[in-house]
């Protein structure tokens, strides 16, 4: 039994991807929420994908599930900062995301805005959060100086190279997850956090390499998935005069201290033009000047869509027939 049960249920996993002429995809940010977006037409109307790095997989909230009428099958789970809930499953119909079609990606389903830091914005539904499983099968540029996103095809692409410029090896998560782990130097010393888009400011050990915390603060607002969404935890905070990724500076900064594996977040990786070659096992980090993300009600007002980037309308299912007449 348990076995059918199993042969019923989508399957989490990489997609498949059919390349194409790369289009860039803009990056917006919501009335709510200062974090990266990406706009995109679903069943022709504006929707908005959470971009996070720090998502092992893609997570449908259940308003776009319902929206495209998809069907639910099996469940999962998945353990977040704040502890781990039960999901669903559904399979997204063919996904066009920056001029490539992303094939029979499976993604999480749950209520982002009651079990995650993603919060509805009044002005734009969000779809849910495009996660690693995703980006993996691309060379990915994420480049806050132009405010846009790069997806292409790691074999159109000249590959990093080992020694060149800002290149580091990028490490998987437990060594065969798919998020990202990438050499982090602070005060001559090399971390190993996630990296993590989904993060507004960095969460690192700094209490094991011997720092005292600049300041201790109780009861601070934690948000993040699992449970309600959101909790209140005792937080150590630490003064960095310096981060270096691939060699490069960046600082001042102030990251809050966190246990075991750390989170890379947009403090500092909104300094950066990030490249990530997951076949090459490399990234590659160059310092920029951040431009202004827009509000996602700004860049709509002078754009459609975004380049590139769409789910059809589900196919109305026939109507029944109407039982004849005895």
């Amino acid at each position: 039994m348990i076995l059918l049960l199993l042969g019923c249920a989508h399957m989490l996993g990489v997609p498949d991807v059919h390349y194409a002429t790369p289009a860039p995809l803009p990056l917006v940010h919501t009335s709510i929420d200062a974090r990266w977006y990406v706009p995109m037409q679903i069943a022709g109307e504006p929707w908005v994908w959470f971009l996070d790095t720090g998502y092992s997989h893609t997570t449908c909230d259940d308003g776009l599930v319902a929206a495209l009428e998809l069907e639910e099958r099996g469940r999962t789970s998945v353990r977040g900062e704040l502890g781990r809930l039960r999901t669903g499953k559904a399979r997204l119909p063919d996904l066009t995301l920056g001029g490539h079609v992303v094939e029979g990606l499976v993604c999480q389903v749950r209520d982002l805005h009651r079990t995650s830091s993603i919060r509805d914005p009044g002005e734009v539904r969000v779809a849910g959060v495009l996660g690693m499983d995703v980006l993996r099968p691309f060379q990915v540029t994420l480049d806050p100086q132009q405010g846009e996103v790069w997806l292409r095809e790691p074999r159109t692409v000249e590959r990093l190279e080992r020694h060149g410029s800002g290149v580091v090896p990028m490490r998987r998560e437990l060594m065969v997850g798919t998020r990202a782990r990438v050499p982090t130097t602070i005060e001559g010393h090399v971390l190993w956090p996630i990296l993590d888009t989904g993060a507004t400011s960095s969460h690192l050990d700094l209490s094991r390499l011997g720092m005292t915390p600049s300041e201790v603060r109780e009861g601070v607002v934690v948000r993040g998935s699992g449970g309600s969404g959101s909790d209140l935890r005792t937080m150590e905070y630490f003064e960095l005069d310096t981060v270096a990724l691939g060699g490069a500076l960046a600082g001042p900064v102030r990251v809050a201290g966190r246990d075991g594996a750390g989170l890379l977040g947009l403090d500092v990786l909104r300094r950066y033009r990030t490249t990530l070659d997951p076949r090459a096992g490399l990234a590659c980090f160059e310092p920029v000047q951040p431009r202004e993300i827009p509000r996602w009600s700004t860049w709509r007002a002078t754009h459609t869509e975004a380049p590139g980037s769409a789910i059809p309308a589900p196919i109305p299912r026939p109507l029944a027939a109407d039982p004849p007449i005895r």
